[in-house]
């Protein structure tokens, strides 16, 4: 078990990483220009944002359900869209990093899996997720070789599906789960990163969005090399729901085609929100029609 001391140091260096980043973009960047920018986006256009956010939820909760069912949870699929709404609001909002996705992998528990088959399920749910966004780094510097060296590309596509490979190998020799890996799981593997696909190209039309209302120098490909890395940035364990780590990661990655800092934090910040808002409505729903079901 996690010691709560420790986990409550954890959590207060997260916030004062945060407090940290944020004083130090405030000193490098004028953030009035920022909010100058964000107010600029029509409000129709941050609704499609939230729109396609809530598409990605319920992609991800489709691949989380048809991965912990190959295992033998017996989870029905509007149980793993209302936990994967939950566990998405909770790693933007809580200090506590993983902590989301920690609880989603102990409640699946609740349906079957034991503990190190649940969190089997939530490492290869996190790791082809990976692997599917080496693939569209890959593409995208094929199809714009001067923004990315391939070699690069080639090694954010190889370095994951690796790791993907090496748990299925792992999974395969391991008593308890040889019967359930098989030509039917591998076949929920390839659909499973398939959907992965599917969903980061939508967080990638999110970015692409902003910077097509905003006039930004960006092309599609340009968005489709540069954006993973934000995402990837969001998931580092040091700030509170990626906030901040994802607004440099931006600055950074689409100042080398000549996106003005400004435009590009900005771009960041409307996502990170259009994913809080899409994620509380949906889990607001799901909690709701959970409860209405559960009293029929």
């Amino acid at each position: 078990m996690t010691d709560p001391r420790h986990a409550r140091k954890r959590a207060l260096l997260r916030v004062l990483s945060l407090i940290l980043l944020l004083g130090i973009a405030a000193s490098l960047i004028d953030l009035s220009e920022v909010w100058v920018r964000l107010r600029a986006i029509p409000l129709w256009i941050f609704a499609v944002m939230v729109a396609i956010q809530a598409g990605i939820v319920l992609i991800l909760s489709w691949r989380f359900a048809i991965l912990a069912r190959s295992v033998g949870a017996h989870l029905r699929l509007t149980e793993a869209t209302r936990l994967t709404f939950l566990t998405t609001l909770g790693n933007l909002l809580l200090p506590t990093g993983l902590a989301g996705d920690a609880g989603r992998v102990l409640l699946v528990r609740k349906y079957g899996l034991s503990l190190s088959t649940a969190m089997a399920v939530g490492v290869f749910d996190r790791i082809i997720g990976l692997a599917a966004l080496g693939a569209i780094v890959l593409v995208g510097a094929i199809a714009a070789a001067s923004i990315l060296p391939i070699y690069v590309a080639f090694a954010a596509f190889v370095l994951p599906t690796t790791i993907t490979v090496a748990i299925l190998i792992w999974w395969q020799r391991s008593a308890k789960n040889k019967a359930a890996l098989g030509p039917a799981f591998l076949s929920v593997a390839g659909l499973s990163a398939a959907l992965s696909i599917f969903a980061h190209l939508a967080s990638i039309l999110i970015a692409y969005l902003f910077f097509l209302e905003q006039g930004a120098p960006v092309g599609f490909f340009g968005v489709l090399v540069l954006f993973p890395a934000v995402l990837l940035a969001a998931t580092l364990p040091i700030s509170v729901g990626g906030w901040g780590t994802r607004e440099f990661a931006a600055a950074a990655a689409f100042a080398t085609i000549g996106v003005e800092a400004p435009t590009a934090i900005a771009m960041a910040v409307i996502f990170g929100l259009s994913q809080a808002v899409a994620a509380a409505i949906g889990s607001a729903a799901t909690t709701l029609f959970s409860q209405t079901d559960a009293a029929r």
